[in-house]
């Protein structure tokens, strides 16, 4: 068994992938927009902005084959390569792309990037040898999430202060690719601290547990709720170019910025631990019946003053940092196998991508009705409410 303090720096070396993982999404939905007019150049940018966050998105789609791919690995005795080497490759992928490739090949390469991306972040957070030892990220614990949301933040950063070096014609034209160039610059930082220096090597661990390849339908309404930080996630790091294709009338809602974010995360930071002493289960219940019962309770209350619209985003960030809370506790209360989790996970990261590109068309298309943005978060926690009080009930 190891040392606390070796599992601990353990942890440490992982941390770093719900970091990237957070970055990656970040930086990919911040340029949607150069990347949609650099490779879907003759579309409509309207229509490109659909077809490039589906493209954007294969990495959240991909995952739930994921072991899959770790077959096709070990087959061509692949499984061994650090780890960095495969993401270093995947992110220079895009950089081959020239504007006057034909419009099927750059897609395909765009595609192929981020369908390798989704593959490689999602075994990574299952099953990872450092050093012959295995290790998996714990996606239940507060620490994971924090990570990946200082992923989102550094993300969009990095995105305004190059968009402060660059115009958008730049950016139009090409320039987007110092995007890419700077993460291939951190995970090679990154990889030549761990190899060279600490002379810590990491790859993919060996054996595939067959028997938990199987995604549970009733175990996946675990992970259920946590559709809905993931979407204010997206809207966040999409604030930046959402507002100005939208419907007027949705501008200011879709402009999801720094102040939401930081409240969703400063309320985690808060409310776990908090939540905690109060009782696991007592806490999920009162998570699911406080949600149910006042999103209800607004959903009937007229919503036509502009007040109406930061109170909304100020309710989402709440909810979003009680959703994930909520879904943290509901992992630890139902006790499921590591496989299992990341199997519901990648299923509903699977939703997720599906969900994003129509909610897209409808923010662009139509005006948002927010009373059924309350009644849908009702329904959600109904759902949710309903199997934590099956189970409960054996």
């Amino acid at each position: 068994m190891l040392s606390k303090k070796k599992k601990r720096i353990r942890i440490g070396i992982n941390d770093f992938f719900p970091f990237m993982d957070g970055f990656d999404i970040a930086i990919n939905f911040s340029i949607l927009i150069f990347l949609s007019s650099f490779i879907l150049q003759d579309l409509d940018s309207r229509v490109s902005i659909l077809i490039m966050s589906s493209i954007i998105l294969l990495s959240f789609a991909s995952r739930i084959f994921d072991l899959n791919f770790l077959k096709i690995l070990k087959k061509y005795k692949l499984s061994g390569v650090n780890i960095f080497l495969l993401f270093i490759l995947i992110y220079f992928l895009p950089l081959l792309i020239q504007k006057n490739f034909p419009v099927v090949l750059s897609v395909f390469i765009f595609s192929l990037s981020r369908v390798l991306f989704g593959l490689i972040i999602s075994l990574s957070y299952r099953n990872v040898n450092i050093n012959q030892e295995s290790f998996s990220i714990d996606i239940s614990g507060i620490s994971f999430w924090i990570f990946y949301s200082l992923g989102l933040a550094f993300g969009v950063l990095i995105y305004l202060f190059i968009n402060e070096l660059y115009s958008n014609n730049d950016l139009n034209d090409g320039a987007w690719k110092i995007f890419y160039l700077i993460k291939l610059i951190m995970i090679g930082i990154f990889y030549f601290i761990i190899k060279i220096i600490f002379k810590i090597k990491m790859n993919f661990k060996h054996d595939v547990i067959h028997d938990e390849l199987r995604i549970s339908a009733a175990s996946g309404i675990n992970c259920f709720i946590i559709l809905i930080p993931l979407i204010c996630f997206i809207l966040f790091i999409s604030s930046n170019w959402l507002p100005k294709f939208s419907n007027p009338e949705n501008l200011y809602f879709l402009n999801f910025n720094f102040i939401n974010f930081l409240l969703i995360i400063m309320m985690l930071a808060f409310i776990v631990p908090l939540a905690s002493l109060v009782g696991k289960k007592r806490s999920i219940i009162f998570f699911n019946f406080s949600i149910i019962s006042l999103s209800l309770l607004i959903s009937l209350i007229g919503h036509d003053s502009s007040y109406s619209i930061d109170f909304l985003k100020f309710y989402l960030s709440i909810v979003s940092s009680f959703t994930i809370c909520c879904f943290i506790f509901q992992l630890e209360v139902t006790k499921l196998k590591i496989f299992s989790i990341y199997n519901c996970i990648n299923q509903s990261l699977l939703i997720c991508s599906l969900i994003i590109p129509p909610l897209f068309y409808i923010f662009i298309n139509y005006v948002i009705n927010y009373s059924v943005i309350y009644i849908v978060l009702s329904i959600v926690y109904l759902i949710n409410y309903i199997f934590v009080m099956y189970k409960k009930n054996g």
